[in-house]
């Protein structure tokens, strides 16, 4: 038989007068059809009962027990992402798997969920019940998909020769600047103290969020 390892194992005998049951672990019982309430794997074994009927007649029989541990399932994810990247979810442990997300109503019978073009949606705990020998157990794993920073950026531009340019970003937590001309900065807010004809061009900020 299958027992979950906190399950319950059930022995049963046919009617007699008297009953001696002796198994593993030091089991012994004197009832008809005794229980072990919260078996593990230590009740794994060979179970033997001596029966006597009202005549004194005896007579002796055994039966095999097992009972297979829960599955030890092991989740995994690669998130925190970007909205757009690919996310992978895994788990290992089992022979059967089934996921299932409250919070998007994903659901997959796969080992492993590949969704290549994620996006913040796809965000939520991801719950998988792992099958092994007809046991289960259920493991969950915290999915974060992070939506893309909205920078807003501007200038004072145009400014006159010798003036001060002035560049503003925000939206972020760090900030690269940089333009053909050879200018680079990591402040959110740079300032050319004073400007010449080669601070002209495009000026371009990556904005990176927490």
């Amino acid at each position: 038989m299958c027992k979950p390892i906190l399950g319950q194992v059930t022995l049963s005998c046919n009617s007699a007068s008297t009953f001696f049951w002796s198994g593993p672990a030091n089991f012994v019982s004197t009832l008809q059809n005794p229980t072990i309430s919260n078996s593990t794997v230590s009740a794994n074994g060979i179970y033997s009962v001596v029966v006597s009927d009202m005549n004194g007649c005896i007579s002796a029989t055994s039966t095999i027990v097992v009972v297979n541990p829960l599955p030890v399932v092991v989740t995994n994810n690669n998130s925190p992402l970007c909205n757009g990247q690919s996310l992978t979810i895994t788990a290992t442990g089992g022979t059967g798997y089934s996921w299932n997300c409250l919070e998007n109503g994903y659901s997959s019978n796969s080992q492993s969920i590949i969704i290549p073009n994620s996006i913040v949606a796809n965000s939520g705990h991801y719950t998988v019940t792992v099958t092994l020998n007809s046991c289960t157990s259920t493991a969950t794993t915290l999915v974060t998909i992070n939506s893309f920073p909205l920078p807003v950026v501007s200038s004072n531009s145009p400014v006159c020769y010798g003036d001060a340019l002035k560049l503003f970003s925000s939206g972020g937590a760090t900030y690269s600047w940089h333009c053909s001309n050879g200018f680079s900065s990591t402040s959110p807010q740079p300032i050319i103290n004073v400007a010449t004809n080669a601070a002209s061009g495009n000026y371009y900020v990556t904005v990176t969020d927490v």
